[in-house]
């Protein structure tokens, strides 16, 4: 079935400005046609290509009108993550209640012969605000935050940059590999973005009432 996948090649180039607000859009992958296009456009032009995704995930193609653009993806964030847990400074039980609202983006592409000028962050940004309402709708879980992994010898993050992402440092060379995690050296920039301010909420309260009983237990 996915020799059957055909698209629009056609080149695009400009900037984001000379399409208009409305020709872009994302589609959620929910159809089996889409996901062999998704698989299609991930497996031939994204360098990582499209392994598996464990768990609860969302994907989206990306279109110029009805012509196929890109793909990105959407999974839950790692457990075991020092520099989110660094940058964050959370305990173990404040981990364990927001980690289930964190997610990372598992694949982000734009084909090759679309050089459009700002696409790549206006895409990330529209992206995040159809993750957070598709995220709850598929797992009943609202998403506060979003972590990406850029691979740091191919790119600079830049789109993600441009739109209001943090990089916070790098991994530290290890990846999964037939369900065990092996030391790769390949050290990856690390991007965050917070996507509910009930992370912070939830936070500050958490902080408040472990300052409290430690308070009342001292007492």
């Amino acid at each position: 079935m996915l020799n059957d996948v055909k698209f629009d090649l056609t080149a695009r180039s400009g900037k984001l400005s000379d399409y208009g607000a409305d020709a872009f859009h994302l589609v959620r992958v929910d159809t089996e046609y889409q996901e062999d296009l998704w698989t299609v456009l991930i497996s031939t032009w994204h360098f990582l290509g499209a392994q598996k995704i464990v768990g609860p995930r969302v994907k989206y193609l990306i279109y110029l009108h009805d012509q196929p653009i890109g793909a990105l993806s959407y999974a839950w964030a790692q457990r075991r993550f020092k520099a989110l847990d660094t940058y964050i400074g959370w305990d173990d039980e404040l981990k364990e209640e927001l980690l289930p609202h964190c997610v990372s983006q598992h694949r982000f592409l734009i084909l090759p012969w679309i050089e459009i000028k700002y696409l790549a962050s206006h895409i990330l940004n529209r992206s995040l605000k159809a993750l957070k309402a598709d995220w709850a709708e598929k797992y009943g879980n609202q998403p506060y935050l979003c972590t990406t992994f850029v691979d740091a010898s191919r790119y600079q993050g830049t789109c993600y940059k441009a739109a209001g992402w943090t990089q916070i440092g790098k991994s530290e060379g290890y990846g999964w590999k037939n369900g065990k995690l092996e030391y790769h050296g390949d050290r990856k920039h690390i991007f965050l973005t917070f996507m509910d301010k009930r992370f912070f909420k939830t936070f500050k309260q958490q902080r408040k009432q472990k300052e409290l009983s430690q308070k009342i237990k001292v007492s």
